[in-house]
C-alpha cells in the first residue's frame, strides 16, 4: 500500500491497468484552476510534473497503453492530447467549439478518442494527431461513453433519456462512418453511465433522477438489439458511476455515498443467445462449449456457451428455413436439412459446406449423426410434402436413409407408405427405429437388412 500526494482535491480518476499508470485530475476551485498527474499505480510514484489547466478539468482520458492522454477544462475550452512520458502537447483541437466537451473515451486499441459535447455530438479523433473521422450525433447532451471490448461498437448515454449503440464502420481512408444499431429505451432521466460487458453481449445503463435505477440490455452482435431492458435494478437515487466486473458476473455501482453490487449472474441464467427470428434447430456439440442454432432466416450461427458470443453467422443463405440439425460426436462437421428436403454437411469450424445428400424430396424430419460414423436422414420422399407448404401428415410417402458419410454413398434405405417423423439407431447400429405420422407405434428393423425386428405399441387402457 502507498499514498500519492496531491496538490489540490481529486475531481476524476483514469486507470489503465494493463499499463500500471493512473491519470487523477486535481482542483484548486479558489483559483479555478485544475491540473492533470500520472502515477505509477505499482509504487505510487508521480511520473512527470503535473500539467496545468487554465480552468478546472471537465474531462479526461488516459489511453490503455498507458503513453497519452486527453483533456479538457473549463467552459468552451479546445480539447488537448498529450504524451503523458514527457507531458509534450500533441494537439490541441477545437472542432467541437461552442459546445463543451463532457466525456472523452479511448477505444480499446487506443487508436480512436471519442469526444462527446453538450451539443448532442460525439466527435471520432485520430489519437495522435487529433484528426477528425467522423461523428455521430444524440438530439442532447451526451455525458456517458464506452466502446465494446474490441472496439467495434460504441456505446453513448445522453440528456435524452436514452443510450444507443452504434457500429463504427471503418473506411479505406482511415476515417469511420457510425451507423446507428439500437435505440436502449426506458429510461426516465439523463443516461449518465454506460458501459459494455467484457464478453460485448451486455450493456449497462445507469440514470440520474428521477430515474435512478440500473438497467441491462442484450446487445448481442449478429442481430438488431430490441432496445428494452432484459433486468432492472432499483437504486432510488442518482447513478454517479457503474460497470461490470472482469468477469461480467457483477455490476458495480456508486449512488451518492453509496456503493453497489448486484450480482447479475444469480439474477437471470447464464448467457442469452438471441437471433433475429424463430430458432427451430439447436445442438450442442461434443464439448458442450458450443451451440450450434438454426434460424429462420436461413442461416447457421455458431455460440460460445461461456459467454454467448456469436463466433460465427453462415454467409451464404441455406435457401429455405432449417429444419433440424445436428453435430457429430467430434464437433467437426454439422448435418442439417432444410423445410424443402435439401440435407447438408458443413463443417463447425465455419460453417462452410462440405457436401450436399440428395434423395428426400420432401421435409426430413430426421437428421442425425449415428453410430460408425454414419449419417441418418429420415422424413418424406413425396413432391406433396411439408416443404411445399403442407404438414408431414399431408405428404405421400416416407424415406429414411442411413448414409456413409466418407463417400455418402447410401448404406440402407427404407421406403414407407407414411411420412417418418422421429427416428434412429441404437449404439451397436444394428437396429433401427422409426416412427410414422399419423401412427402410434414404434417399429424395428434390423441393420443392415432392414428386415422388421419388432414393434412397440401402447395398449388400450382396460376399464376398471
Amino acid at each position: 500500500q502507498y499514498t500519492a500526494p496531491l496538490h489540490g482535491s481529486a475531481t476524476a480518476l483514469r486507470v489503465a491497468a494493463a499499463a500500471e499508470r493512473a491519470l487523477v485530475a486535481v482542483a484548486d476551485p479558489q483559483h479555478h484552476r485544475g491540473a492533470l498527474q500520472v502515477f505509477s499505480t505499482r509504487d505510487g510514484r508521480a511520473l512527470g510534473s503535473p500539467i496545468e489547466h487554465a480552468g478546472l478539468v471537465l474531462a479526461a482520458a488516459l489511453s490503455p497503453c498507458g503513453r497519452f492522454a486527453a483533456s479538457t477544462s473549463g467552459l468552451r475550452s479546445p480539447l488537448r492530447l498529450w504524451r503523458t512520458d514527457d507531458q509534450a502537447s500533441l494537439a490541441s483541437i477545437d472542432a467541437h467549439l461552442p459546445a463543451t466537451l463532457r466525456v472523452l473515451e479511448y477505444s480499446p486499441d487506443g487508436a480512436v478518442l471519442a469526444a462527446a459535447a453538450d451539443d448532442g455530438a460525439v466527435r471520432l479523433h485520430a489519437a495522435d494527431d487529433g484528426r477528425l473521422l467522423g461523428t455521430l450525433r444524440h438530439p442532447r447532451a451526451v455525458v456517458a461513453l464506452a466502446f465494446d471490448p474490441v472496439g467495434e461498437r460504441l456505446l453513448t448515454g445522453s440528456r435524452d433519456a436514452t443510450a444507443r449503440t452504434w457500429q463504427l464502420d471503418r473506411r479505406a481512408d482511415g476515417s469511420i462512418e457510425p451507423r446507428e444499431l439500437s435505440v436502449l429505451v426506458g429510461h426516465e432521466g439523463p443516461v449518465q453511465c454506460v458501459a459494455f460487458a467484457p464478453n460485448g453481449q451486455l450493456a449497462l445503463t445507469g440514470a440520474a433522477a428521477p430515474d435512478g435505477a440500473l438497467r441491462i440490455f442484450d446487445v448481442g452482435g449478429g442481430r438488431t438489439p430490441d432496445g428494452e431492458a432484459i433486468r432492472r435494478y432499483e437504486v432510488g437515487q442518482s447513478i454517479d458511476m457503474a460497470t461490470f466486473d472482469a468477469r461480467g458476473e457483477r455490476v458495480l455501482a456508486v449512488a451518492g455515498q453509496r456503493a453497489l453490487s448486484w450480482e447479475i449472474g444469480r439474477s437471470f441464467g447464464v448467457v442469452t443467445l438471441r437471433q433475429p427470428g424463430a430458432v427451430p434447430a439447436v445442438a450442442f456439440d461434443g464439448s458442450q462449449q458450443r451451440v450450434v442454432t438454426a434460424g429462420d432466416d436461413e442461416r447457421l450461427r455458431l455460440w460460445s456457451t461461456r459467454d454467448g458470443r456469436n463466433e460465427w453467422t453462415s454467409g451464404e443463405r441455406l435457401g429455405n428455413p432449417v429444419r433440424t440439425l445436428d453435430v457429430d460426436g467430434s464437433g467437426d462437421r454439422i448435418a442439417c436439412s432444410t423445410t424443402d428436403g435439401a440435407v447438408s454437411v458443413r463443417r463447425l469450424r465455419d460453417g462452410g459446406l462440405l457436401y450436399g445428400l440428395d434423395a428426400h424430396r420432401g421435409s426430413v424430419a430426421v437428421v442425425r449423426f449415428v453410430a460408425d460414423d454414419r449419417l441418418l436422414t429420415a422424413g418424406s420422399a413425396g413432391e406433396t410434402g411439408a416443404g411445399a407448404g403442407r404438414s408431414d401428415s399431408d405428404a405421400s410417402s416416407g424415406l429414411v436413409v442411413l448414409w456413409n458419410t466418407n463417400d455418402q454413398s447410401p448404406l440402407a434405405r427404407l421406403e414407407r407408405p407414411r411420412p417418418v417423423i422421429a427416428a434412429d439407431v441404437d449404439r451397436a447400429g444394428s437396429r433401427l427405429a422409426t416412427v410414422e405420422a399419423g401412427e402410434g407405434a414404434v417399429r424395428l428393423w434390423s441393420l443392415p437388412e432392414l428386415q422388421p425386428a419388432g414393434e412397440l405399441r401402447r395398449e388400450p387402457a382396460t376399464p376398471r
